[in-house]
């Protein structure tokens, strides 16, 4: 068989894309993974759940938990204008945990080409073709040709909306991230403000300091940093408005991770959902490629009812902080009727 004719080409190398190589790997498929390099990043924190340690391991990540930081009680000014504790992260028996999302992402593509998964370096750029005979062009690179494609380009779900799939966006909202070097308390601190709230999360050493606002008010929160140094790490800003793709799976393909459904980093689902979500539907993909006719249609639908669940739950996290402005009032309404995109 040619290099360029795989069972399944996946669209993006981040969490979600490289969990679910793993899982077809497991069923002896041919794995493609087409995502353009990215430049270098500083550390990012992020926080997974107790839940979280069954997929780690079972990632073969549970090295991973080595340089994890085991989070202390909350604090939190948010449903008062006082500190207060709010328990383990977000269990009150079980702490939560932090650590770098790059790194990790580095681990799982080391493991990931350790199952001889092919790596493409270059952008995706289109599709075409048919349900087991796709052609995925690349920018610069070879014509991939698959008997599946799995999305997992993030919140722009590219290769889906090409496939006639249409992406639902909820409010604007913006996330500016900071690398601090010299952060040294091992928990997660949240603060809410009239225009938005910030967030610190430690690593095993430094940590992320980030604000959430709605597109185009997100301030520059640098000069919130007690070490004038840590500004040279520089900033990160991302999209992260709640978003839902509809359909998230059709004859051929799919769509995991945020392509499928992204959520408003105050739910701390993000990475835990491309984790788990990932390694699903590398399974559900493998099961449709053996002749399992309802496959995909169990994948889409544990895929949406997880969705929905979270995006439902949203509006009260937002509901108990005591401001009054615009911000908070869009946020506190049930948030199911997305903008189609």
């Amino acid at each position: 068989m040619k290099p360029s004719q795989f069972d399944v080409v996946i669209g993006g190398d981040g969490p979600a894309g490289l969990s679910a190589a793993l899982a077809l790997r497991e069923h002896g498929m041919r794995v493609a993974l087409v995502s353009s390099p990215v430049p270098q990043a500083p550390p990012r924190a992020e926080m997974l759940p107790p839940a979280a340690e069954p997929i780690l391991t079972r990632l073969g990540l549970e090295d991973s938990l080595d340089h994890a930081v085991a989070l202390r009680p909350t604090l939190s000014i948010w449903s008062r204008q006082h500190a207060e504790y709010l328990g383990h992260g977000m269990s009150i028996t079980r702490p939560a945990i932090a650590l770098d999302k790059h790194a990790l992402v580095a681990m799982l593509r080391a493991r990931v080409a350790s199952k001889n998964a092919f790596f493409q370096p270059y952008r995706v750029r289109g599709i075409s073709g048919a349900p087991g005979a796709w052609c995925v062009t690349t920018g610069g690179g070879p014509t991939l040709r698959a008997r599946f494609v799995i999305d997992a380009t993030g919140r722009a779900a590219y290769l889906a909306r090409r496939l006639g799939a249409r992406l639902h966006l909820g409010a604007s909202l913006v996330a500016k991230t900071f690398y601090m070097p010299s952060m040294f308390r091992p928990q997660l601190v949240v603060e809410a403000t009239n225009h938005g709230w910030w967030y610190a999360l430690p690593l095993k050493t430094g940590g992320t300091m980030g604000f959430v606002s709605a597109g185009g008010i997100a301030p520059d929160i640098s000069v919130l940093l007690p070490d004038p140094d840590d500004r040279k790490e520089g900033q990160q800003m991302w999209d992260a408005r709640n978003a839902r793709l509809s359909p998230c799976a059709g004859p051929g393909w799919l769509a995991t991770g945020d392509a499928a459904a992204a959520f408003d980093p105050v739910a701390s689902q993000g990475l835990f959902n491309a984790l788990s979500g990932g390694f699903f539907a590398g399974h559900a993909a493998a099961d449709a490629i053996m002749g399992e006719r309802d496959a995909l249609d169990v994948y889409a639908e544990l895929t949406v009812r997880t969705a929905k669940r979270t995006h439902s739950h949203m509006p009260y996290h937002y509901q108990t902080a005591k401001r009054h402005t615009p911000f908070w009032h869009c946020r506190r309404r049930s948030d199911v009727d997305f903008t189609l995109c």
